[in-house]
C-alpha cells in the first residue's frame, strides 16, 4: 500500500510504503536501497554472532559439568576400591561382607540410573548432574566418617546412587 510518492531529481520516485526500502525508477524496475539493505545485513550478522556466542558458552558450561560428574563418579570408585579391604578388615568385616559393600555401589547405581534419567528430562541434565555430584559428596562424607560396617555399606550405596547419573 503506497502512502505517498516523492519525485527525485534523476527522474525516479521512492515509494513510502511501510516496511519497504525500494526505489522505483521511471522505467519500472525495482532497485533495493543499498544503505538500508547493508544496515539490515549488519543487524542480522550481529544477532547471529550473539546467538552463536551464547550457544557456545552454554555448551562449554554443560560439557564441563558432564566431565566433572564423570570424573567424580568414576574417581570415587577408583579411590575407594584399593582401600576398601583395609577399611572393612579394620572394622572386623569378612571377605564376603567386602563383596556386599562392593555390590552395594553397583546396586545404588542400577536403582538410581532410571530415576535420574527421568529427572533429567524434567529439570534438565545440568541440574541433575549437579545434584548427583552433591549426592556423591554426601556419600563420601558418610564413608569417611563410618565407624561400623552397615554405615560403610550405606555409604557405598549412596555413592553408587550419585554415580548413577
Amino acid at each position: 500500500m503506497i502512502k505517498s510518492d516523492s519525485f527525485r531529481s534523476e527522474g525516479s520516485w521512492k515509494s513510502q510504503e511501510t516496511g519497504s526500502a525500494f526505489t522505483r525508477q521511471s522505467y519500472g524496475t525495482i532497485v533495493k536501497d543499498e544503505r538500508e539493505e547493508a544496515r539490515r545485513q549488519r543487524n542480522i550478522t550481529r544477532l547471529l554472532r550473539q546467538e552463536s556466542n551464547t550457544f557456545q558458552n552454554q555448551y562449554y558450561c554443560s560439557t564441563l559439568v558432564v566431565y566433572f560428574n564423570v570424573l567424580t563418579g568414576d574417581m570415587s570408585r577408583g579411590i575407594f576400591l584399593p582401600t576398601l579391604w583395609l577399611y572393612v578388615h579394620s572394622l572386623g568385616g569378612s571377605k564376603s561382607f567386602l563383596g556386599m559393600i562392593v555390590s552395594s555401589y553397583s546396586m545404588g547405581r542400577i536403582i538410581a540410573a532410571p530415576a535420574f534419567g527421568y529427572l533429567s528430562e524434567i529439570v534438565g541434565h545440568q541440574q541433575t548432574m549437579i545434584f548427583c555430584n552433591v549426592v556423591i559428596l554426601g556419600g563420601t562424607l558418610v564413608y569417611a566418617l563410618a565407624k561400623s560396617l552397615p554405615v560403610l555399606l550405606l555409604a557405598n550405596f549412596i555413592i553408587g546412587i550419585g554415580a548413577g547419573r
